[in-house]
């Protein structure tokens, strides 16, 4: 019941912010721009809670296509999917997660290197780990991503976040996650 809810807000706080920042780039598209892109890594080690017990999971791979919308010409909306293998001992399980994040834009020349800092807010579930079937999540992040110019409509991208679900699980159990770092890299277009 909760999931539904906070699934179907999150849908709706993305439609609203697309439509005012499409709203708001259409007065003058000289300062906006859309980026897309790629970024690859890894998961570090972290712990989960189910109930009252504590697992230790380990390192895994991280995978995600995004999106990110200049609202302002320092403010950034992002949308993207990603998918995380989560690892316990025995048990690894692929965590597909949607995520919408806001970031600000720190560039200390005209085609230097810009730096990114954000928070995120995400939906994931996992069709069954640790015996726990059909969980779900909610996700957040904190995020903080270095793009270097490569040419003038690409990039390589490097990411270092904290994520974590602080309320996650199904109608009979509870499982809360991290939080854990995240270190990726990719490509921007």
């Amino acid at each position: 019941m909760h999931c539904r809810f906070l699934a179907r807000s999150l849908v709706l706080l993305a439609v609203v912010i697309v439509t005012f920042g499409s709203l708001g780039t259409a007065a003058d598209n000289s300062h906006y721009e859309k980026t897309a892109g790629f970024k690859a890594g890894l998961i570090a080690p972290g712990t989960s809670h189910r109930v009252d017990v504590e697992y230790s999971t380990n390192a895994g791979y991280s995978l995600s296509l995004f999106v990110d919308y200049a609202v302002r010409p320092t403010i950034y909306v992002g949308f993207s999917f990603d998918l995380h293998q989560i690892v316990f001992d025995s048990d690894k399980e692929v965590l597909p997660e949607l995520s919408f994040t806001m970031k600000a834009k720190l560039q200390g020349s005209k085609q230097g290197v810009i730096f990114k800092p954000g928070v995120g807010i995400g939906y994931g579930f996992i069709r069954e780990i640790l015996s726990l079937k059909a969980a779900h999540f909610l996700i957040v992040k904190a995020t903080g991503e270095v793009a270097i110019p490569v040419s003038q409509k690409s990039a390589l991208l490097f990411e270092a976040s904290m994520i974590g679900s602080p309320l996650g699980g199904n109608k009979s159990t509870r499982l809360t996650a991290g939080p854990m770092l995240l270190l990726r890299a990719g490509v921007t277009i």
